[in-house]
Order: structure tokens, then sequence, then C-alpha cells
């Protein structure tokens, strides 16, 4: 669990890193920011599922004594990622700026993955995974929500202009 979590923290940073980069330089394309959304999505649900075997025996609140829950939970999480990427995945970047968070401002859910590893090394593997599986699908009905109440608000603007 400790090197996977240090592989996942490398791979978080240089992502991080080289989605400055593009920016910084100007060097982005619907192209990249399509892969670098399906290789984060792809990353992700393999760490949400593999944490679901991994650490279904830490599970808190007697959940652990349940053996289908922590790869149900890891399941979850990484159902409702690739909900929510394909969501974001709609939106191309624009002129060298981050796209804005869809649920809450300057908000960027790649920054609260970085807790995964901190939390794995912390011994608190269980909880990462109870938290995946719940608050996941939770901030994916909260993307979906928010994108359908974008494109409501669209439509609303065009109707306004055509009259």
């Amino acid at each position: 669990m400790a090197i996977g979590a240090g592989l996942f923290f490398l791979s978080a940073l240089l992502d991080r890193a080289d989605g400055e980069l593009a920016r910084l330089t100007r060097r982005f394309s619907r192209f990249g920011f399509r892969f670098d959304l399906i290789s984060d999505c792809i990353a992700t649900s393999m760490i949400f599922i593999g944490l679901g075997f991994g650490a279904a025996s830490s599970l808190p609140l007697d959940f652990g004594s349940q053996p289908l829950a922590g790869p149900l939970l890891g399941l979850s999480g990484a159902v409702s990622t690739v909900l929510t990427f394909g969501q974001l995945a709609m939106e191309p970047p624009q002129a060298g700026r981050r796209p804005p968070s869809p649920v809450i401002r300057n908000f960027d859910p790649d920054d609260a993955m970085l807790v995964v590893p901190l939390a794995i090394w912390c011994g608190g593997s269980g909880w990462i995974l109870l938290a995946c599986g719940v608050l996941t699908p939770l901030a994916a009905i909260g993307v979906c929500i928010s994108r359908l109440v974008q494109r409501r608000r669209l439509v609303l603007v065009k109707q306004v202009e055509r009259v």
C-alpha cells in the first residue's frame, strides 16, 4: 500500500506539473486536454478499485466485516469518477486557462486526490476508501447538476438573444 501510495503521489505531482507547463508555454490542444483527462480518469479509477481490495479489512464502522464492502466502495468511487470525468471532457480548455471547477470555485478535484496517499501513509486507508465510495458519487451528482444548470442557462440566453 505504501509503495502504491508513493507512486500515485509522484504521478499526481507530475500530472500537475505537465498541465501547468502546457498552460504557461501555451502548448495545449484539445487532444492533449482529452488525453490528460482520460489518463487521469483511468489512474483514479484504478486507484479506487485497488484501494477497495487493499483496504477492505481496514474499513471503519464494522464495514470491514462485510466481504464485499471494500470492493463495492472502490467500484462506486471508480464509476463516479468516470461519470465526473465524462462531464468534464465535454468542456475543452480555454486559451491557456484551467477550466473552473464545476462544483466549487477555485477548487480542483485533483488537489483533493493528494489526500489519498497521505491518508494511506498515516494508516487511514479504510477511511479514505469509505470517503471514496460515498463522497465521489456525491461529487459526481454535483457535477452533473452543475452541468445541467449551465446548459439550461445557455439555452435561456440563446432564447433571449433571439427576441
